[in-house]
């Protein structure tokens, strides 16, 4: 449910164009921060101990890592880096 909601944020963001997307962007990065990024940080741990050698573990290291590079984008976005 949780990615869902940031699939919707981010389609209303590219919807936006340029100048409407920094609510988009600022409710992407707080969602990340406070919600997705916790539960990311308590099912690792629990892979790590139970699955480490599952396909379920593999999947979710790249979840990881397109959230970081998620993460990345939308602070240079806010910040005026890249887009």
């Amino acid at each position: 449910t949780e990615l869902e909601f940031m699939g919707y944020l981010a389609s209303a963001e590219a919807q936006a164009g340029e100048e409407g997307a920094t609510p988009y962007r600022l409710a992407q990065r707080d969602f990340l921060n406070r919600h997705l990024g916790v539960w990311l940080s308590l099912l690792q741990r629990r892979l790590e101990r139970d699955m480490k050698s599952s396909i379920y573990y593999q999947l979710f290291l790249g979840l990881t890592k397109f959230i970081s590079a998620e993460q990345a984008r939308l602070e240079g976005c806010l910040h005026g880096g890249e887009r």
